[in-house]
């Protein structure tokens, strides 16, 4: 029995000891750095980041300190892994203080994962059927192991704690919540190591969505015009494409009689004739401007009494137009470290 006390005791202890000594490992590591012991610093920055419970921050300054001592080991693409990873946790470092050599693999590092056009980033909205929170992760480097969602309705007295496989994809489920709660959450993204790399909330201030239940407005729109209907009766297009009919007609008339006009004073020249042909020239001329006028008169009486809008024809029947509250759908909340 006291052997048993006694190992409990150990274990105990470790566990409570685990977390500062991977702190102190992680302090050795930056002081294996600093004396430009680049293959200890490395080392103990990896058993610092596989003991787990960091968070993001420290977990950023491993990922500098693996960066640096990998560019140092000459190992170029394993630096730029570490780099990139640094950098995905919201590290500014831009390597200022670091040797050419050294600097270069950072350098690709930031210039790649700006080519990515993305983040590493979790964001939250409501779903509404499933009376629950989904979860959508941007995880281009494929950091993230686990996702833990801390849930509740609002008024509860506690979080529900459900811890997910990271997918791109999540759907958190809410105990008791309905479509007039509110739900309140937070979110912690884990590595494989346990360690935090995001953070969406916290359990002081959690983020949140209001709850409404859809409201179903019963519309009943008057039935939109076709593509090309006329708003007014067609007799109206009537009159001027009429009269433009008939003035096209007596011009066709004059022209004909003009040119047998000319015929005729062509085969028989005389001052009469001439001073004919003159007036039947002019009142050719007036028609042609008449029928100008009237077709004119007549495209513009169309195109301002058609309906251009494009709507295409429908019965007048009522229709539902479901009003859902922000916090239903549509509302999105995110985070990133």
């Amino acid at each position: 029995m006291r052997a048993l006390f006694a190992s409990w005791i150990i274990v105990s202890g470790f566990s409570l000891a685990s977390p500062a000594w991977a702190q102190d490992r992680l302090a050795q590591a930056e002081e294996a750095y600093l004396e430009v012991d680049f293959p200890r610093a490395r080392e103990l920055a990896q058993q610092a980041l596989s003991e787990g419970g960091h968070e993001p921050g420290d977990v950023a300054r491993m990922y500098r300190l693996m960066g640096i001592a990998a560019a140092a080991d000459g190992d170029e693409e394993a630096a730029r892994d570490a780099f990139a990873r640094m950098i995905a946790l919201g590290s500014p470092e831009d390597g200022a203080d670091l040797s050419p050599r050294l600097r270069q693999p950072l350098l690709e590092a930031r210039g790649e994962w700006a080519a990515r056009n993305g983040a590493f980033e979790v964001d939250g909205r409501r779903l509404r059927q499933s009376r629950g929170v989904g979860l959508q992760l941007q995880d281009p480097l494929g950091m993230a192991a686990r996702v833990v969602a801390f849930v509740r309705v609002r008024g509860a007295a506690a979080f529900e704690r459900v811890e997910l496989e990271a997918q791109d994809e999540l759907a958190v489920p809410v105990t008791g919540l309905t479509a007039e709660a509110a739900v309140e959450y937070h979110v912690e993204v884990l590595d494989q190591h346990g360690n935090h790399l995001l953070e969406l909330g916290s359990e002081i201030d959690p983020e949140s969505f209001e709850g409404q239940a859809a409201v179903a407005d019963v519309v009943a729109p008057s039935r939109p015009s076709a593509r090309g209907e006329w708003r007014l009766a067609p007799v109206w297009l009537t009159v001027p494409a009429g009269l433009t009919l008939v003035s096209a007609a007596l011009l066709t008339w004059s022209t004909v009689d003009v040119l047998e006009s000319h015929d005729a004073y062509l085969a028989s020249p005389t001052l009469d004739g001439y001073y004919a042909g003159l007036d039947l020239q002019t009142r050719t001329n007036v028609l042609i401007v008449t029928t100008s006028v009237l077709g004119a008169a007549s495209v513009a009486w169309a195109l301002l009494l058609t309906d251009w809008s494009g709507g295409e024809a429908a019965d007048a029947v009522a229709f539902v137009v479901p009003t859902l509250a922000p916090g239903e759908v549509g509302l999105v909340s995110g985070g990133r470290f």
